[in-house]
């Protein structure tokens, strides 16, 4: 199954403007086939962001999400972390 997932993602087209998901979903996703992390925006809030937190605190919460969705690129089944 990999390999067939890595010859369809050399060949098809990517749409950079489609977005999939909701963007009230607090969630991220990590696109294997465009290299991308998404973070949507229902993330901006508590506890990940708050206006009244320090910015360090808001870069941290943010980047935790991040770094998350970045272990899924070394992620051989894409559910194993």
């Amino acid at each position: 199954m990999f390999e067939f997932m890595s010859d369809y993602m050399k060949h098809a087209p990517v749409d950079r403007s489609v977005f999939q998901g909701s963007p009230v979903d607090v969630n991220g996703q990590y696109q294997p086939n465009v290299n991308s992390i998404s973070i949507c925006a229902g993330l901006l809030r508590h506890p990940y962001f708050n206006p009244n937190y320090p910015t360090a605190v808001n870069y941290g919460g943010l980047g935790v999400v991040a770094g998350h969705e970045l272990t899924h690129g070394f992620d051989d089944r894409g559910v194993q972390w």
